[in-house]
C-alpha cells in the first residue's frame, strides 16, 4: 500500500462541534442513552458526510452494545468526559464464536425431487452428505489444490461421514427438503487427503476486524468512516461466510473513530490497530483498500493488508473486479466476494499442512498435581494437528511430555495459541503454558530452526530442573 500517495479522507471540525452516533444494532438488552455532546471538542475529527449533524444529540442504545457508555433511567454522571474517554478503550461485545470442529459442517439446504417420497428422502440424504463434503474441502482446502485433487467416489464420502442428523424435513408426494449437520471423521479425512498428496489445514483464525478504506477513483481522497459506506455495507453482505477466518465489520461509532484515524490505517500504525482490534476482542484486523485506478477505471482494486497481535503482517493486492458492472455498488460487492475468498486463501496456504510432513517434540510443562497433568493433557490432545501426547517423567511441579504432531513445528505453535496455549523456551527447552496476552494468532515462520531449536532435555535432568515457566 502506497502511503505517501494517499493522504487524509477525514476533515476537521472546530472545538465544540456536536455529532450524532449512528445507530447500534442489538437483538435485546437493557435500554440507555448515550451522550454525544463533548465527542466533537475532544476528538476533532469528523467524516466529510453532510448526513452528520451538528447539534446535541442523545439518543437510545442497548447496554449490551455498549455497556461502559451506557446510562440508566434516570441515573447521572460526575464526569461524562471521563466516562466517555474510558469508553473509548473498553471491549464492546464478546468475540465471534470460532467453530471448535472443521470438520462439521452445518445447514447444508436438501432439496430433491423423484418418483417418490421414499426415494426422495433416501436421494436427499445421500446429497446432502455429498454437498456436506464440497463445502469441507472449500473450507480446509486451497483452491489450486482443489482444482488438482482427485474426486472421491460417493461410497469413500459416505464412509468418511461420522454422523449426521436433520432438520425441517418437509417432503410431498415427489420433493424431499431438509437441512443437514453432517460431522466428518477427522482421521478418515486427514487419510484420505493425505495419500492423494493433498495439502490442507484444519486450523481457525482468531476473528479478525475488516477496515475498509474507499478511494473512489484516482483522484480522490481514501476515505475511512465515510457516511452510508458502500465498501463497508459489500463485505458485510459476504459475512458470516463458512471458511476458517471468522470477519467481522466494526460498527462505525463514535468509539470507533476516537480509536482509529485514516492515517493510523494508511500508515499501518501497529498499536492503534491492535487497539482497535481489542475492543472487538479479535486477533487482529485487515485493512481492505478498495480503489478505481487509471489503468481500470470502471473497476475496484482491492489491496488486502493484514496485521495479527502477535506481530506478523502479510499484504496482497488482488486484480481489479467489479469491470462492466450496472453500478457501483455491483462492482464494489464484485470485489468484496473476491476479497474475502482471498483472505481465506491466504489463511490456508500460510497454515497449509504438506502430506508426509509431521513430527514429535518433547515439551516441558509446571504442573501442580496430577489432576492438573490430566486437564493440560485433554487441552493439547484437543488441539488440531495433535495426534498423541505421552507423559516422559514427572515430578510434584513439572512434568515432561512428547507431543506427537502433524505439520511443522510453527504450525503446532499457531495451533497452541489458537487455543491460549503458549509452545516457548527457556533455556533450550520447549515449555507449553498459557498463553501470554501478545501471543494470539501466531504464523508459520516464528519457531527457532536448525541449530537455535530447543534441545530434547535429559530424562535425568527432571529433579534438577531449576527453570520456572513464567505463569502469566
Amino acid at each position: 500500500m502506497d502511503s505517501g500517495r494517499m493522504t487524509r479522507g477525514t476533515r476537521r471540525v472546530s472545538a465544540g462541534t456536536i455529532l450524532k452516533a449512528p445507530p447500534l444494532a442489538s437483538a435485546t438488552g437493557a435500554r440507555g442513552f448515550r451522550a454525544v455532546a463533548l465527542v466533537g471538542l475532544m476528538l476533532g475529527t469528523a467524516p466529510a458526510s453532510p448526513g452528520w449533524a451538528q447539534s446535541i444529540s442523545v439518543e437510545p442504545i442497548d447496554a449490551e452494545v455498549i455497556g461502559v457508555e451506557t446510562i440508566g433511567a434516570g441515573a447521572s454522571r460526575a464526569d461524562p468526559i471521563g466516562d466517555l474517554i474510558s469508553a473509548v478503550s473498553a471491549p464492546v461485545q464478546a468475540p465471534i464464536a470460532v467453530a471448535a470442529d472443521p470438520f462439521r459442517i452445518a445447514d447444508v439446504a436438501v432439496d430433491v425431487t423423484a418418483a417418490n417420497a421414499v426415494n426422495a428422502r433416501e436421494r436427499g440424504l445421500v446429497q446432502g452428505r455429498l454437498d456436506a463434503f464440497d463445502r469441507l474441502l472449500d473450507r480446509i482446502v486451497p483452491q489450486e489444490s482443489r482444482a488438482a485433487m482427485p474426486l472421491p467416489s460417493q461410497s469413500q464420502i459416505i464412509d468418511m461421514v461420522q454422523e449426521f442428523s436433520v432438520a425441517n424435513e418437509r417432503s410431498s408426494a415427489v420433493r424431499y427438503l431438509a437441512d443437514l449437520n453432517v460431522k466428518f471423521n477427522p482421521i478418515a479425512v486427514r487419510s484420505y487427503l493425505g495419500g492423494a498428496q493433498v495439502p490442507f489445514t484444519e486450523l481457525y483464525s482468531r476473528p479478525m476486524v475488516m477496515v475498509t478504506v474507499l478511494q473512489q477513483d484516482p483522484f480522490s481522497l481514501p476515505l475511512l468512516w465515510s457516511d452510508p459506506d458502500p465498501w463497508a455495507n459489500a463485505i458485510a453482505r459476504q459475512l458470516p461466510r463458512d471458511g476458517l477466518v471468522p470477519m467481522l465489520v466494526p460498527y462505525a461509532d463514535l468509539t470507533d473513530f476516537a480509536l482509529l484515524n485514516i492515517d493510523q490505517v494508511l500508515s499501518s500504525d501497529f498499536d492503534a490497530l491492535m487497539r482497535f482490534a481489542n475492543r472487538y476482542q479479535a486477533g487482529g484486523v485487515i485493512i481492505a483498500l478498495a480503489a478505481r485506478t487509471i489503468e481500470s477505471p470502471d473497476a475496484f482494486q482491492v489491496t488486502l493488508k493484514e496485521l495479527r497481535s502477535a506481530g506478523s503482517s502479510f499484504e496482497t493486492t488482488l486484480p481489479p473486479a467489479g469491470s462492466g458492472a450496472a453500478t457501483i455498488q455491483d462492482a464494489l460487492d464484485a470485489a468484496a466476494a473476491a476479497a474475502v475468498i482471498q483472505i481465506e486463501e491466504n489463511w490456508k496456504r500460510r497454515n497449509m499442512i504438506q502430506a508426509g510432513i509431521a513430527g514429535e517434540i518433547v515439551a516441558m510443562a509446571n504442573v501442580a498435581s496430577l489432576p492438573d497433568w490430566v486437564k493440560l493433557k485433554s487441552q493439547i490432545e484437543q488441539v488440531p494437528l495433535v495426534s498423541r501426547v505421552d507423559l516422559q517423567a514427572m515430578t510434584r511441579t513439572r512434568v515432561q511430555m512428547a507431543i506427537s504432531h502433524a505439520g511443522t513445528v510453527d504450525q503446532l505453535r499457531s495451533a497452541l495459541a489458537l487455543q491460549s496455549m503458549d509452545l516457548g523456551t527457556v533455556d533450550g527447552l520447549w515449555t507449553i503454558g498459557p498463553a501470554r496476552a501478545a501471543v494470539i494468532g501466531l504464523a508459520p515462520g516464528t519457531a527457532p530452526r536448525g541449530p537455535d531449536a530447543p534441545r530434547v532435555p535429559d530424562m535425568s535432568e527432571m529433579s534438577l530442573q531449576s527453570t520456572q515457566m513464567d505463569p502469566q
